[in-house]
C-alpha cells in the first residue's frame, strides 16, 4: 500500500480493479469457449468447411486447441487475481473496521461492487445510514491508514 497517500485512494483502485479483473476474465472465458467450440465443430466457424483443404482442417483445428487453450490458461491467471484482490481487500477491511455493520457495508461497496442503492436494500437500512456508515468507516480507516 505504499503507493497510496490515502485509504480512500487504495480502496477506491481496488474495487476498480475487482470490476476490472472480473470484465477481463469473463472476456477470456468467452473466448475460450468460441475456440473450444471451433475446434469441436469447424461449421460453427466462418469458413466454409468444403472449401478448406482437409490438411488444413486439421491445422485450423490445432490452432485453435491452441487459443482455447490460451485462453482458458488467461482465465486461469485473471480469476486467481481477482480472487486474490478480493481477499486482500476484504482482509483489509475487516482488519481494521470493528462494527460489524459497517464492515459489511464496505465489503459489499468495495468488494462485491454494489452501489449505495443496493446496499440499502440489502442491508434494508436508508439511504442516509449507508453514506453515514461509509463516510465513518473512511474517517477511521484513514486514521489507520496514517499510522502503517
Amino acid at each position: 500500500m505504499a503507493k497510496y497517500s490515502t485509504a480512500k485512494e487504495y480502496l477506491d483502485d481496488m474495487r476498480f480493479e475487482i470490476k476490472y479483473l472480473f470484465i477481463q476474465s469473463n472476456d477470456a472465458r468467452e473466448n475460450a469457449e468460441k475456440w473450444r467450440e471451433t475446434a469441436i465443430n469447424p461449421r460453427s466457424s466462418s469458413f466454409s468447411h468444403d472449401k478448406v483443404q482437409q490438411s488444413r482442417n486439421s491445422d485450423r483445428m490445432a490452432d485453435n486447441i491452441t487459443k482455447a487453450a490460451f485462453y482458458s490458461e488467461k482465465f486461469d491467471e485473471l480469476l486467481n487475481e481477482w480472487a486474490r484482490l478480493k481477499t486482500q481487500v476484504k482482509s483489509y477491511l475487516t482488519n481494521n473496521l470493528p462494527n460489524d455493520k459497517t464492515r459489511e457495508m464496505m465489503i459489499l461497496y468495495y468488494v462485491k461492487g454494489l452501489e449505495h442503492p443496493q446496499i440499502e436494500d440489502k442491508l434494508g437500512i436508508s439511504r442516509r445510514w449507508v453514506r453515514k456508515l461509509h463516510q465513518n468507516a473512511l474517517i477511521l480507516l484513514e486514521k489507520n491508514f496514517e499510522k502503517n
